[in-house]
């Protein structure tokens, strides 16, 4: 390789002229990374080898020269015209090209160019499986690349860089490819989703300048195999320790109690004990824990986590939760007990993964303390040895947050795996051989239901394990999540076979099902479905009694009663709007020190600051004098996987499953007859159990009206009426739970429960329709494993979101003394400067359902051109809607926007945003 080929730049410094990296250095920084990357993950390098019917060296040699040419296309002129001044000093022969293509589609024209004219390595019968192969290395950016058309290619590179191009693959060939390598035939399509991935992680940190810094002029001087093995190899290794990417191994597995120290002292529950004692198959495995709310499942799916890591299936896991709040919690939970499973924990990278991670307390205060202990601030021993760390590097962005070896967010982190985005496969690289445990699997709707189909498919191709938590699924939605994991014929590869499908459901509860399939290098030993009934835990077998009201006044009466005898009241409200309407009923009357309004149109330090209140006052260790007289209006916030505890609680009519996980916050602790709590195995003494729902009037031929007249807004969220007029006819009777659960949701969702009324069943069939509609838009959304990673317009102007809904993410302003600031500066909870940005950020309605367009201007223009000014100064909130505050004789905060009718939004830290 000639000097003139190291006048190619790859990566330039934009600060200094003379400070630049040769192309074909940076090309084998990424090669070398990628190479390190596999050799430190064997089951990976051992999962391309079954997919691509290679040994292992010959697998590790073409992933190694298909990284090395990622970048092919930088040879182009139009992308080294970007930097003249190296151009003209390094290579003067080259003349500027006007080409608009992107090099990524210049790499797979100039390898469609090269497949035209095959040099001798690359064989014409192997065309096929270089193609997917190099397509999936080409679209390192996130995507699979376009290719030019061949005017275009002509136009972009003269003959001069298309030799060099030309040379340096034929110097990587030498370099990396057997001479006597045989392409045979292979799954390469369905390998080029996880090659993709490899690709943007070697890209990524093969790209980074704190382990690939520009090339000296004395370094420039090497030859590629010199730079290769003096510089490019000892960095990538230090790159991937440094940047917690590599997994680290598992003490090994003895029993629960030594896994989890916390439940030493306490007999295991059922699911724990089972779990504990089960036969683990070999190959990708699916689990479905059914256990009622408060039960131990969180622990017992941890344990059973564990237990597939030390059975060699995985080396991680990721729990995926319906929400950032429930995400926090868990990831407060992650930190302080998984620690003792390793050796080293201070090895083992762990990231927090969702939108808003920045407000977590525990998640900033992991990272200061890695960082602090990377560059040598901390004091040897300062730091707690049984702590998990988070690099820098994987906490700068949520695409790379799957990489980490134990992860806790939201689902959505995960189901951007499977579903047609940017970056989608560094994604589903991550979840490669972590156990992918997904709480409160019935809470998500048929979209986000369905994108989890695509994640298991995708999941059970590289032989992963999955283990689904639910207290309260439907039959019908856990066969549809059964069927995607079973691997289709139709899809399946042709050397792995299908199981027969698992239709046939226990009716028992509380249930573990546990479904084998097929692995990649054969047949899993006990492939099929097991399914183990076991008991249920003795604290949460109890018979509910339901008092069904349709009068607000009986509400509000029993409210008082209870207050002011001292318990504390949950009414959990279906909607955001009659919360509030709730709430301000309830403070005006019982003081705002007495009653708190909790759901999600809170600015993110508001919100932080509630959820805390919410989880102090009525979480498991609160006193009877913390929780005394003290009245929560929330939403659906508090239902999904919050640890708290009410003394009484009231729901609007919803749908059975929905109600049954509300009712999981009733009573979930024992406490004695005060309210103070009491060990583990002693007896609530508190009074009957007892719940309140309001609802219509029940009645066995309602009107069309019946749903809507009682909440329009409740009509809108739970829009299958007939379900929820299911629900209400069975609360005549107590609900012996936890083992009614099955038959309850089956009654509601099943299809012989109670034929619905006519009246009903346009807002049914129409609700129907719509969840249907959801499915096909998530099929539709989602990547096709056996395409392969070509094709597909990933570059339109599509959105494609890993939830439906209208909303939108804004940013709450003030003014103050004529400025605009963040709404957290100098509020407490805000101290530092970093963080005032995301805690005023708030989710609002988008325009379907306020009829508010996120365009509209501010009826105040002296204010609009201060929003314009500082978006111009701050470029990350250019997207987002922001809504400036000024301050109003009553104390609340109000923004008028000018649309096609004038629009009032106020806000208090009290309430929250409302639209006047």
């Amino acid at each position: 390789m000639t000097d003139t080929m190291k006048g190619y730049w790859g990566k330039a410094n934009p600060t200094n002229e003379q400070s630049f990296h040769p192309l074909v250095f940076h090309s084998l920084d990424v090669a070398a990374v990628g190479q390190r990357y596999l050799t430190s993950n064997p089951k990976l390098l051992a999962q391309f080898s079954a997919w691509l019917r290679l040994d292992d060296e010959s697998t590790l040699a073409v992933m190694t020269f298909a990284l090395a040419l990622h970048d092919l296309g930088k040879f182009a002129e139009n992308f080294q015209f970007k930097r003249a001044d190296i151009v003209a000093q390094y290579l003067p022969a080259l003349t500027e090209r006007i080409c608009n293509e992107h090099h990524d589609a210049m790499s797979v024209g100039l390898w469609w160019w090269m497949s035209a004219n095959p040099p001798a390595w690359l064989k014409p019968a192997d065309a096929d499986f270089w193609h997917s192969i190099m397509i999936a290395s080409f679209g390192h950016h996130g995507a699979p690349p376009k290719a030019p058309s061949e005017a275009t290619l002509k136009q972009g590179m003269s003959e001069t860089s298309r030799a060099a191009a030309m040379a340096f693959c034929e110097a990587c060939a030498q370099m990396f490819l057997p001479v006597d390598l045989k392409i045979s035939e292979s799954d390469v399509k369905h390998a080029s989703w996880w090659i993709a991935g490899l690709a943007v992680l070697a890209d990524w940190l093969g790209s980074n300048t704190d382990w690939f810094h520009y090339a000296t002029p004395a370094e420039r001087k090497l030859d590629v195999a010199a730079y290769w093995h003096q510089l490019a190899l000892p960095r990538a290794a230090l790159a991937l320790q440094q940047s917690g990417v590599v997994q680290q191994s598992m003490k090994p597995f003895t029993d629960a109690k030594t896994l989890l120290q916390h439940l030493r002292g306490f007999a295991l529950r059922p699911a724990q004990m089972l779990v504990q004692e089960i036969t683990i198959a070999t190959g990708p495995q699916l689990f479905f824990l059914e256990d009622a709310t408060g039960s131990g499942k969180t622990e017992a799916a941890l344990i059973l986590a564990a237990r597939l890591i030390d059975a060699g299936l995985a080396d991680g896991l990721y729990f995926g939760l319906p929400t950032m709040a429930t995400a926090d919690q868990m990831f407060d939970r992650v930190t302080q007990q998984l620690p003792e499973w390793f050796e080293d924990p201070q090895q083992v990278s762990a990231v927090l993964a969702h939108g808003a991670r920045d407000r977590s307390s525990t998640f900033k205060t992991l990272l200061q303390q890695s960082d602090n202990d990377h560059n040598g601030d901390a004091i040897k021993g300062e730091l707690d040895t049984a702590s998990l760390r988070t690099t820098v590097w994987l906490a700068d962005s949520n695409k790379r947050a799957l990489q980490a070896q134990i992860g806790v967010g939201t689902l959505d982190q995960a189901l951007f795996s499977a579903l047609r985005v940017k970056h989608q496969s560094l994604r589903l690289l991550g979840l490669f051989r972590k156990v992918l445990i997904v709480d409160e699997v019935h809470s998500y709707d048929s979209y986000m239901s369905e994108a989890l189909c695509a994640v298991l498919a995708a999941h059970a191709y590289a032989d992963g394990c999955v283990i689904l938590v639910s207290a309260t699924m439907s039959k019908r939605l856990k066969a549809s999540l059964l069927r995607a994991f079973q691997l289709p014929k139709a899809q399946a590869p042709k050397f792995r076979q299908a199981a027969p499908a698992p239709f046939v459901l226990s009716n028992s509860y509380p249930l573990l099902t546990q479904f084998s399939a097929p692995c990649s290098a054969g047949l899993a030993d006990q492939a099929g479905l097991q399914q183990h009934a076991f008991a249920a835990s003795a604290h949460s077998v109890r018979s509910l009694d339901v008092r069904y009201v349709s009068e607000q006044t009986q509400v509000l009466d029993c409210i008082r009663r209870w207050a002011e005898t001292g318990q504390s009241v949950v009414w959990i409200r279906n909607t955001i709007k009659d919360a509030i309407a709730t709430y301000e009923l309830l403070a005006a009357e019982l003081g705002v020190e007495c009653v708190t309004l909790f759901h999600s149109r809170f600015s993110g330090l508001d919100r932080q600051r509630i959820q805390n209140c919410v989880l102090q006052t009525l979480g498991k260790r609160s006193t009877a004098a913390m929780r005394a007289g003290k009245v929560f209006v929330c939403t659906q916030v508090l239902q999904e996987s919050l640890d708290v505890d009410a003394d009484q609680m009231i729901s609007d009519l919803t749908v059975i499953d929905v109600l049954l996980q509300r009712f999981g916050r009733y009573r979930r602790h024992p406490r004695d007859r005060a309210g103070n709590p009491l060990p583990g195995g002693q007896s609530d003494g508190r009074s009957a159990l007892s719940v309140l729902v309001y609802g219509p009037e029940r009645t066995e031929a309602p009107s069309s009206n019946w749903y809507r007249d009682f909440s329009s807004g409740s009509a809108m969220v739970y829009a299958a009426h007939g379900e929820v007029w299911r629900t209400a006819q069975l609360l005549d009777q107590p609900l012996v739970l936890p083992g009614g659960f099955r038959n309850l949701v089956e009654a509601v969702y099943g299809d012989n429960g109670l034929e619905i009324p006519e009246a009903l069943q346009r807002a049914q069939n129409q609700a129907e329709g719509n969840k249907m509609g959801d499915r096909i838009t998530a099929q539709d959304s989602a990547i096709k494993l056996s395409a392969g990673y070509e094709g597909g317009d990933w570059n339109s102007e599509e959105r494609i979101r890993s939830r439906l809904g209208d909303s939108l993410e804004a940013v709450l302003l003030r003014l103050e003394n004529g400025k605009l600031v963040p709404w957290a500066l100098g509020k407490p909870g805000a101290e530092d400067v970093e963080d005032v940005w995301p805690l005023s950020q708030i989710r609002l309605p988008g325009k379907d359902q306020w009829g508010f367009d996120p365009e509209s201007q501010l009826a105040d223009r002296h204010l609009q051109r201060q929003v314009d000014e500082l978006k111009a100064q701050r470029p990350a909130l250019k997207y987002r809607l922001l809504i400036p505050m000024q301050q109003q004789p009553d104390g609340r905060w109000q923004c008028e926007f000018s649309d096609s009718r004038p629009i009032c939004l106020r806000y208090c830290d009290r309430i929250g945003l409302d639209r006047s």
